[in-house]
């Protein structure tokens, strides 16, 4: 993360501060940081519903249960590591996809890379 030491300074009226103002508080973001996302071309999400960390909690414990039948079923010499890896891929790939689509904001200009605050 780079260093900010540049300022700009932008006149907004009462609405358009009010407005901005919401918007950052829904993604639960300093005002600072959600203008600078969204000039940079980031287009933030709102926090997701808390249904979606139920979810997200009731994944990771899946995944731990799963490693530990592995580690077991493997010193005991039964195990398919390619049908588990497969396995373990897709879970990851579904906890990847469901943090894009709650959580992560969209880089309008096509460059994926995080913002830092």
């Amino acid at each position: 993360m780079s260093k900010k030491v540049n300022v700009i300074s932008v006149k907004f009226s009462n609405e358009e501060l009010e407005q901005i103002d919401r918007r950052a508080l829904k993604t639960y973001r300093k005002r600072s940081t959600y203008i600078r996302e969204v000039a940079l071309g980031y287009a933030p999400k709102e926090k997701p519903p808390l249904e979606f960390y139920d979810v997200l909690k009731e994944l990771r414990f899946l995944n731990n249960n799963l490693n530990q039948l592995t580690t077991k079923a493997h010193s005991l010499g039964f195990i398919d590591e390619k049908r588990y890896n497969k396995q373990i891929g897709m879970i990851g790939e579904l906890v990847l996809e469901l943090k894009r689509k709650y959580i992560l904001g969209e880089n309008r200009n096509g460059n994926n890379k995080n913002m830092g605050s």
